[in-house]
């Protein structure tokens, strides 16, 4: 989307500057223009709009708070029984589940600790069954996700991805504690995974949105405000070039 906006800016000017040169304006410099100062509203328009949804989002992510769930914990989905059946087989037993409600979603997680308690385990699903290995090393919090996520190394969160197979996730998490200094915390049962969860979600919520908005979205309004003023003092200047003309 950066080259578009690039070219545009840069076509509109060449147009205008081509334009006023020559003394004269071709109608279709003058459409291509206006169009592209309609591109350039409705994009902005979406982008901040997006900004204000993301923002909301984070604060719901904030405030947002897991139930323990009193019913079954048994993952309805097969897919999700099969990935938690191999986080088992690392060693880790259910400690219970979860429901977070979002707005009008709600995410059921189920979660997995080790008799240590050094990592715990979050398993749900987004579009595939996904599994988090956790710990908490006091300066910030780790995580290692199976099979997809996104990655991030701030100072409140290491955030890692490993595609491969369970195991080496197990094992990469538990490098990236021990280099680390080690887990400073203990999750052994659900109330202990909801008290880690609390601070976790106080420290890092949102972290992974306003990433996303620094990096793409306040970029974007910032440039497509750049492209509509370009854009609005071309279509001055072509039409006063016309009125020029006419007289």
């Amino acid at each position: 989307m950066r080259i578009v906006r690039i070219a545009l800016i840069l076509a509109v000017a060449g147009l205008t500057l081509l334009a006023v040169r020559s003394g004269r304006v071709d109608p279709t410099v003058v459409i291509v223009v206006a169009a592209s100062t309609a591109a350039s509203i409705v994009a902005l328009v979406s982008s901040i709009v997006a900004r204000r949804r993301l923002e909301a989002s984070i604060e719901r992510i904030r405030a947002a708070t897991p139930k323990a769930v009193d019913h079954s914990v048994e993952p309805p989905q097969d897919d999700v029984a099969e990935e938690m059946a191999r986080v088992r087989a690392l060693g880790f037993d259910l400690a219970g589940a979860t429901d977070t409600d979002l707005g009008r979603h709600t995410i059921r997680t189920w979660i997995l600790v080790e008799h240590g308690g050094e990592t715990w385990i979050e398993v749900g699903r987004t579009f595939v069954p996904i599994a988090v290995f956790q710990s908490d090393v006091g300066s910030r919090f780790i995580e290692t996700a199976f099979p997809t996520g996104e990655p991030m190394d701030e100072p409140q969160l290491l955030s890692q991805v490993v595609g491969s197979t369970e195991d080496e996730a197990l094992a990469v998490h538990r490098e990236a504690v021990a280099d680390a200094g080690g887990a400073t915390r203990r999750v052994r049962t659900l109330d202990d995974y909801l008290v880690a969860e609390a601070e976790h979600r106080e420290r890092t919520g949102g972290m992974r949105i306003d990433a996303y908005l620094d990096r793409v979205v306040r970029p974007s309004i910032v440039e497509w405000t750049v492209s509509l003023v370009v854009d609005v003092v071309a279509l001055v200047v072509l039409l006063a070039v016309i009125a020029e003309g006419t007289r």
